[in-house]
């Protein structure tokens, strides 16, 4: 029996009320050419925000990563997210990359 292999191109983070954060930013991310889709999961008692990336786009390297957190972050005038995780699988190409948000 083979084992199932899944491919994984995303970014996600910690949010606090996930009806107030789509209601003002989901809209933001949806409207990027690299977002394929985005949802909100619950992992551990933690929500979390999760930004499908589109696979056409290739994966994103840290300054990729940084530049569209940082644009987020500087269009909602302040420091929303301060840090998350990219990560991306296909095959055996493996991936993880995280954002922190220096003041």
């Amino acid at each position: 029996m083979s084992k199932k292999s899944y491919t994984i191109n995303k970014i996600y983070f910690k949010i606090q009320n996930e009806n107030e954060f789509l209601k003002l930013n989901d809209e933001y991310f949806n409207t990027l050419s690299c977002v394929y889709k985005t949802s909100t999961f619950l992992y551990e008692d933690v929500l979390y925000y999760n930004i499908q990336l589109d696979f056409v786009e290739g994966r994103l390297n840290q300054i990729e990563l940084n530049r569209i957190l940082d644009n987020f972050n500087e269009y909602n005038r302040g420091p929303i997210i301060k840090k998350a995780f990219y990560k991306f699988k296909k095959s055996n190409d493996f991936l993880k990359l995280t954002y922190k948000k220096t003041v």
